[in-house]
């Protein structure tokens, strides 16, 4: 019940307060927090009896109040939690929300409340995997990942929901599973201009509707767009820094491109040394074909790749061979800019070799990661 302000400032000053019983009102949750909201004075929620220190609504309320003062209600959040049984823990809603709520406010510091939101988050995810693994198929069309089962469950407390969908977001973007947003954004555009003309966030709907239906749904709905920069300010900033380091990227791409079939070409060439076809004939064959003639010069200045086309016509069956296998490394190199598969698994030979040195099953150029993990 909301008290009238008499009632209150009386308190607050001391006066005697006829008709009411100053026990009762230091046990009413709604009163002290009116006393707090007109005091801000912390020394008041020591006036509070057990009672109202245990009421999650008042708890809520204290919290948002002091927002800015992390030790006071890093302290009020403990008094509640350490009230609360094992069960209720398990059972309630208001356990997982209070450390989602927390570690939202102390950020990126270490935390008891982050630890629980993450094992939340983690008991989450296992219980929609399964929810989707027994869901008939127009259902896992529609949230592949589970995300409506959160929804549903969790229909009255959109601070889980919330919490759940950034979570899920960042797991799409960024996660061990799928390959990361430096290279979503490099497979899906050939330049900046074409990034912008598109649009940053036209991708990320695109991308994570992809991933689950309703979650892009959800993350995008015209109705919260206050929302958006919760969902989204880090994946923004992100793809702006990627847009920042695209030539440097397609620098290092291009030189790793232009080493990988050289090095191929040479190891081929010392192990079948008959041959016809020399070493910069065969470059010149394949860069003329797929026009990146430019792009091998400016990383081998002393390879000459002037095609004449008279050369090719009659080859023995090793220089057919050579070409053809050139010819297929370079398309896979150059068809899209970037190196989804390991290069040992082009020649199994080598990857026996190389087994000490291969970390991974996809190459991806190796320079300053644009998200922090």
């Amino acid at each position: 019940m909301g008290y009238n302000l008499g009632v209150v400032y009386d308190y607050i000053w001391g006066n005697d307060i006829k008709g009411y019983d100053i026990c009762e009102l230091e046990n009413d949750p709604s009163f002290m927090l009116q006393v707090l909201e007109r005091t801000m004075d912390k020394k008041m929620y020591d006036l509070c009896s057990d009672d109202v220190k245990e009421d999650y609504a008042f708890v809520r309320g204290v919290i948002k109040l002091f927002s800015s003062d992390l030790d006071f209600i890093t302290e009020v959040a403990n008094t509640y939690i350490d009230s609360l049984t094992e069960g209720e823990k398990i059972i309630g809603d208001e356990y997982s929300e209070l450390n989602i709520i927390m570690s939202d406010l102390l950020g990126k510091t270490v935390n008891d409340f982050a630890i629980r939101a993450a094992s939340f988050y983690e008991v989450e995810r296992i219980r929609i995997r399964a929810c989707v693994s027994v869901s008939d198929e127009d259902v896992r069309m529609q949230s592949r990942e589970g995300f409506a089962f959160t929804a549903i469950q969790y229909e009255r407390n959109p601070i889980i929901v919330d919490f759940v969908a950034r979570r899920m977001i960042n797991e799409a973007l960024y996660g061990k599973k799928c390959d990361n947003l430096e290279y979503l954004i490099h497979k899906r555009f050939k330049s900046v201009e074409e990034l912008e003309n598109y649009g940053s966030m036209n991708f990320l709907y695109d991308y994570i509707s992809e991933y689950d239906y309703i979650l892009g749904e959800y993350a995008f709905d015209s109705n919260r767009v206050d929302m958006l920069s919760k969902f989204f300010d880090a994946p923004l900033k992100d793809i702006d820094r990627i847009k920042c380091y695209w030539d440097t990227y397609m620098d290092k791409l291009n030189a790793y491109r232009v080493y990988l079939v050289e090095r191929e070409l040479s190891e081929y060439l010392l192990d079948n040394p008959m041959v016809d076809l020399s070493f910069d004939e065969v470059l010149a064959y394949v860069t003329n074909k797929f026009h990146v003639t430019d792009v091998f010069k400016k990383y081998d200045t002393l390879v000459d790749l002037k095609y004449d086309g008279s050369k090719y016509k009659v080859l023995d069956i090793s220089s057919v061979n050579l070409l053809s296998k050139v010819t297929n490394l370079t398309n896979r190199l150059f068809s899209s800019d970037v190196i989804d598969y390991s290069y040992d698994d082009l020649e199994p030979d080598r990857a026996k070799k190389d087994t000490d040195n291969q970390t991974n099953n996809r190459k991806i150029i190796d320079f300053s990661k644009i998200k922090k993990k």
